[in-house]
């Protein structure tokens, strides 16, 4: 998935042990990703056309940031990039179309190498290094995107990062 940030602030890293991302005063989720469990954790071949073209979530719009919980500890507030126009919905949904087909892109390479048996991750061999080479180029195409983006987003003051437990 996708998340804006005000482009001072450092972009989250992925997967593994990180938390998932929440929307907050400084980050908006422009969507969840559902690529590894979807696609990337499947036999080669066997994703759905559904699956391979539904990966992203996409998040809504809202320029109001909410910690939620119990009421008299519940923090709320403008998002100040959102709010001062920089983030229109028109481009938050543009951002969402364009992440979407990115999302369908890197399901259909991800779709291309069989997810590892448990022996091949321990002692590794041909399908270990398959995976790999695929995952690494699902990456390298995820990055070429987000930097495209981020040359376009950067006179509006904020950038797209990717990470997180939800990613």
């Amino acid at each position: 998935g996708g998340l804006l940030r005000r482009a001072v602030r450092r972009c989250a890293g992925g997967g593994g042990g990180v938390p998932t991302i929440v929307d907050s005063a400084t980050v908006r989720v422009v969507g969840v990703s559902t690529l590894k469990s979807d696609v990337i954790n499947l036999a080669k071949g066997t994703a759905s056309a559904a699956a391979l073209v539904g990966t992203f979530a996409p998040s809504a719009y809202s320029a109001v940031w909410d910690t939620g919980g119990i009421s008299f500890i519940r923090r709320r507030g403008n998002v100040p990039y959102m709010h001062e126009a920089a983030v229109s919905q028109a481009l938050w949904q543009q951002l969402q179309q364009q992440i979407g087909e990115l999302e369908a892109r890197l399901a259909a390479i991800a779709d291309l190498s069989d997810y590892p048996s448990c022996s091949a991750f321990c002692c590794g061999g041909p399908s270990l290094d398959a995976f790999k080479a695929v995952a690494a180029l699902v990456k390298a195409t995820r990055d070429v995107h987000v930097a495209a983006v981020n040359v376009q987003l950067a006179a509006f003051g904020v950038q797209l990062c990717f990470g997180g437990g939800n990613s």
